[in-house]
Parts: structure tokens; sequence; C-alpha cells
């Protein structure tokens, strides 16, 4: 049915619509490896499932293997907000 709501045409598609005109095609290409300073605008990386996990891991990578300073804006405070270095609200 054209009128079911899942997961992936609620989440999922405005995802897609944003990261195509951004990085190109479906792609996440975060460079947390080599990135010394990670601006986070109210995603909860830590504790995100389905596609995130592995994003997860490499934002600890970075922060502990690379020294990263990650900052996060988020209106709650968030396992990742709390992580983070920095916290805003």
């Amino acid at each position: 049915s054209n009128s079911m709501l899942n997961h992936t045409n609620i989440c999922e598609s405005s995802k897609k619509v944003g990261l195509e005109p951004t990085w190109g095609p479906d792609i996440e290409s975060s460079d947390f490896a080599n990135a010394k300073y990670v601006l986070n605008f109210g995603s909860n990386i830590l504790e995100t499932a389905y596609f995130m996990n592995p994003m997860a891991q490499r934002l600890v990578d970075g922060k502990v293997g690379n020294k990263a300073k990650v900052v996060t804006f988020d209106v709650r405070q968030s396992n990742t907000a709390g992580w983070s270095d920095e916290w805003y609200a």
C-alpha cells in the first residue's frame, strides 16, 4: 500500500534527500580518524541504532586515537552530548 509508513520511508528518505545534494550519492563519509574537530548538530551517534553504529565506533576511534575535539549542539543532553568535549543546548 502507498499509505504504509515504516522506518525506511520516514527516516531514511529524509537522510537520502539531505545527503545527495550535500555529499553526493547515498554515502556516509565521515572521516573521524583524521578529524581534529567534530561539530555534531543534534545527531545522537552513540545511541542511535541501524546505520549509525559503525559511525559511532569511528567517532570514538577518532576522539581516542586522534585526539579529536567533539562539540555537540543538541537541545537535550543525550549520551553523545554528555560524552562530547563541549555541549551547547
